[in-house]
């Protein structure tokens, strides 16, 4: 249930931004000997290891929108592009993109992930509004960005999510599975639902990707 909620609800933010009428430049190939030119913390970090990007297709974007400048980047892999959608919103969180990457190979798919430039933030600096609030404000989560009033980011990431594939964010926002400050929080809330949402064992760390 809550799968399906969400689902149509990413999809009915992709309808609207679609009839925005408004496009970004396309994404744009970036080859294999100009991938270490790039200003991207987590290829640098990577940027010893020849294989680490074997098998997948990098490509870039570029574009401003409400005040902010963006970056993505997108990886395919080549060999199985008809997988997950895979999704890096925070860029200081490095083994959110490794996992992705790791799972990209393994699973297939396509991973779009947020480049806030060298020093890896996690929001992106500006001025103007982030999402659908209507404040103006320095900084704009990434991750809280995706709505109707931002078009081009939005649909930067669900124009690439396949029929009947999901979309996986992926987040590490402490050590652990669990913070152990929201444990508690977390068991509360979700023991008593599991039996009524017909969760196994292995959907809690989908219903983890809340914020406590």
């Amino acid at each position: 249930m809550l799968r399906a909620i969400t689902l149509a609800v990413l999809m009915l933010l992709r309808q609207q931004a679609e009839s925005q009428s408004v496009t970004a430049k396309s994404w744009t190939d970036i080859p294999s000997a100009e991938i270490g030119a790039l200003a991207d913390d987590d290829l640098q970090r990577h940027s010893g290891d020849a294989y680490y990007l074997t098998g997948l297709h990098i490509s870039e974007r570029r574009f401003s929108e409400a005040g902010f400048d963006w970056h993505l980047l997108r990886f395919v892999n080549s060999s199985k592009p008809d997988g997950p959608l895979w999704v890096v919103p925070h860029d200081d969180e490095n083994a959110a993109f490794d996992a992705a990457i790791a799972a990209l190979k393994l699973y297939g798919g396509v991973a779009v992930v947020v480049n806030s430039g060298p020093g890896s933030s996690r929001m992106q600096t500006g001025q103007g509004t982030c999402g659908g609030r209507h404040a103006i404000l320095p900084r704009c989560d990434p991750n809280r960005n995706f709505s109707d009033k931002t078009p081009l980011f939005t649909n930067a990431f669900l124009e690439h999510r396949r029929e009947g594939q999901p979309i996986i964010a992926l987040h590490t926002n402490s050590p652990g599975l669990v913070p152990a400050r929201a444990r508690s929080r977390y068991w509360t809330w979700y023991l008593p639902q599991r039996e009524k949402l017909g969760h196994e064992a292995t959907d809690i760390s989908g219903v983890m990707a809340r914020r406590f």
